[in-house]
């Protein structure tokens, strides 16, 4: 499904490069977050020349926690970060290496 022509068309309409590839040989994560749960603030690892781009889909999410994320430390420092609620059926995408981001942790 997030290979179709519609979501490529749509990441052509959110500025990524025409000449992205689909890495196929790329693990698939799934990550389940409970009460309590988090991820610290990170830079996601390059794997690919040039760096992957990762989709981040939320399924379902009827929690209090929201995905932060900052240019880099001195940003995080000054408290400069941006914040959003990732709501049910939602995505977006990190390119490897770039932001500093993280998933605050749930408490409802």
């Amino acid at each position: 499904a997030f290979a179709s022509t519609e979501v490529a068309e749509r990441l052509l309409e959110a500025g990524v490069e025409p000449s992205a590839e689909f890495a196929l040989d790329l693990p698939i994560e799934y990550r389940e977050y409970n009460v309590g749960s988090s991820m610290l603030w990170h830079r996601d690892p390059v794997l690919s020349d040039p760096p992957q781009l990762e989709l981040v889909y939320t399924i379902t999410n009827s929690s209090d926690s929201v995905t932060a994320w900052v240019p880099g430390y001195l940003e995080l420092g000054r408290g400069e970060m941006r914040a959003l609620w990732t709501a049910p059926n939602s995505a977006f995408i990190v390119r490897a290496g770039g932001l500093l981001h993280m998933v605050r942790a749930i408490t409802l």
